[in-house]
């Protein structure tokens, strides 16, 4: 009776036993596939071991250590993540973890001390954090964070944030349309919590991709030329695309300094339907901070930008009925009463 056992009993001690080997095996061919495909300019350089493999990637001014764990028992997984990247210009280190669990189920963390990105405008982050988290195949999202966020340039336009948050999460159920929901959370110095929530729904995977392609190749020709006009019409024909597969737009809500408040949606074929509203002085203070960073413009001449564009703004609303002043706040409602509403 022991004889009859002892085989089965040993063969499955031996599979279970190779299976952590097994499983660096399988990691490193679909890793070293996968970045052959889209980073085929990285160097990849494998150590694999039975319980553990290190992965080292350099290119140009990056490089990569990554130790991975095969079949980590706390908490129970296929693999266990951690390492660190370095980055020469500009100057960074970043360190990682991450898991897939035995359900599918990933997590990936990166955390730096503070991250500076060059200008015009000089973007400088604080203690910036990355979460990647998802299951294969339906579900992804994605956070940044920093716990502040000076942006400024030489020329005296700045915004300095705290507790600067932008989420985005990707759904997908069996191959239909993707649902994307972007979520951005900020506080302005002084002032209270400022955060946007956009919901997209419907989108048509194939015409995603089209859209992004076509705005890409926009954004290489030069404006005037031929080129540019059919880029544009390629854009359109895109967002078409879009529209034609039930594209759907939810913003829930536009919100600045805890005072303007901003609700709307969207479907292509159909005109916005926008309502809310606060204090100009609030939407002034951001869109001239805005104006001037994107532009380069000096801080007084962004104000004088910032103001024209909402004397414009107001006297068209004024003249079309979607905006209405009461005291010292606007309240838009689009669209307007017997108007379709802006282009």
């Amino acid at each position: 009776m022991k004889l009859r056992w002892t085989a089965p009993l040993l063969a499955l001690a031996v599979a279970f036993a190779a299976l952590p080997a097994l499983v660096g095996v399988l990691t490193q061919s679909r890793v070293q596939s996968a970045l052959a495909e889209r980073w085929p300019e990285v160097e990849q350089v494998w150590q694999r071991g039975w319980r553990q493999s290190r992965l080292v990637l350099r290119h140009d001014q990056l490089e990569a250590e990554i130790e991975l764990e095969h079949l980590p028992l706390s908490p129970p997984g296929w693999l266990a993540l951690r390492g660190r990247v370095r980055i020469e210009s500009p100057p960074a280190r970043v360190d990682l973890t991450g898991r897939l669990g035995l359900t599918g189920r990933f997590e990936l963390n990166g955390r730096s001390d503070a991250l500076v990105l060059p200008g015009p405008p000089q973007w400088r982050y604080h203690q910036p954090g990355l979460r990647v988290t998802g299951d294969i195949g339906q579900t992804l999202a994605i956070e940044l964070r920093s716990s502040t966020l000076d942006i400024a340039d030489s020329a005296g336009n700045r915004l300095a944030l705290t507790d600067t948050v932008l989420q985005l999460t990707v759904r997908q159920a069996q191959q239909g349309p993707l649902d994307l929901e972007l979520g951005l959370q900020l506080t302005r110095a002084g002032q209270a919590e400022s955060r946007l929530q956009l919901a997209l729904a419907g989108l048509d995977h194939d015409a995603l991709i089209a859209t992004i392609e076509a705005v890409r190749n926009l954004s290489t020709t030069e404006v005037g030329s031929a080129a540019h006009r059919l880029a544009q019409l390629s854009v359109l024909g895109a967002l078409q695309q879009l529209a034609d597969a039930g594209l759907a737009v939810l913003l829930e809500p536009l919100l600045l300094d805890g005072r303007v408040r901003v609700h709307g949606h969207w479907q292509p074929g159909q005109p916005p339907q926008i309502t809310g509203g606060g204090p100009p002085a609030t939407l002034h203070t951001w869109l001239a901070a805005i104006v001037g960073l994107h532009n380069g413009l000096a801080a007084n001449e962004a104000h004088a930008r910032a103001s024209e564009q909402l004397a414009a703004i107001r006297q068209r609303g004024l003249a079309e009925g979607w905006l209405q002043i009461q005291g010292d706040e606007w309240r838009i409602e689009l669209p307007g009463p017997g108007h379709p509403g802006p282009p």
